[in-house]
């Protein structure tokens, strides 16, 4: 709405196919299950990366990159060193409302830290990642700037916990029982004083199935 003559193009999993097309200036590029099974065989058996040489191609072919990420920079990707392709083939390139690790390595720090400095503006979320690099600035998390005015409020204390599946990381799949006790101990501590919700912003990284598992333990 803020930028009508610009067209905008966003790539999205395919469950996103029907979202946001009320808007006649976003342009969305989606795989369906069978191309996308297709592209991961090839990247495992041929070692050729389809899928992201074609968002590369558009990433170029644009006058900015925009990436909008929350904890994108953990140290759990081997391959970490193919970003240079996302984020350097646009001289334009923003990173907007992330974070940086967890990270063990001065080798992982000394990649990214470099890789800042070359991009047009690296802006953390945290005050924590904004000191570890000179090249980024700082600015609160980007879904605070959400007009909220028009939601209904009372003044009935309410605690809001945003929930994750650690299943779904290979570093902390381990330490999913220790997750969870934790929170029913959140939960249990404050319930007499307190609304809990339990918070899953994205279904397809298996938010709902720890909500779940939550509320039937």
């Amino acid at each position: 709405e803020r930028y009508p003559n610009i067209r905008f193009t966003i790539f999205v999993d395919s469950s996103y196919k029907d979202t946001f097309n009320d808007i006649k200036n976003l342009k969305k590029k989606y795989y369906n299950k069978k191309l996308n099974k297709t592209f991961n065989f090839l990247k495992a058996k041929l070692k050729i990366d389809i899928k992201n040489r074609m968002i590369n191609k558009c990433i170029k072919n644009s006058d900015y990159y925009i990436k909008v990420g929350g904890s994108i920079f953990i140290e759990n990707n081997p391959n970490y060193k193919e970003y240079d392709r996302e984020y350097k083939t646009n001289k334009n390139t923003y990173i907007l409302g992330s974070n940086f690790g967890p990270y063990e390595s001065n080798e992982y720090y000394d990649y990214f830290n470099n890789l800042y400095n070359n991009i047009k503006d690296m802006c953390f979320r945290d005050k924590y990642s904004h000191d570890l690099f000179s090249s980024s600035r700082y600015a609160s998390d980007i879904v605070f700037n959400l007009d909220a005015s028009k939601y209904n409020k009372n003044k009935k204390n309410r605690i809001v916990i945003s929930m994750i599946d650690l299943n779904n990381y290979k570093n902390l799949k381990k330490y999913v029982n220790e997750y969870d006790n934790l929170l029913i101990n959140i939960i249990k501590k404050y319930q007499k004083d307190y609304e809990i919700y339990l918070m899953g912003f994205c279904k397809n990284e298996g938010d709902l199935n720890v909500i779940n598992r939550i509320y039937n333990r």
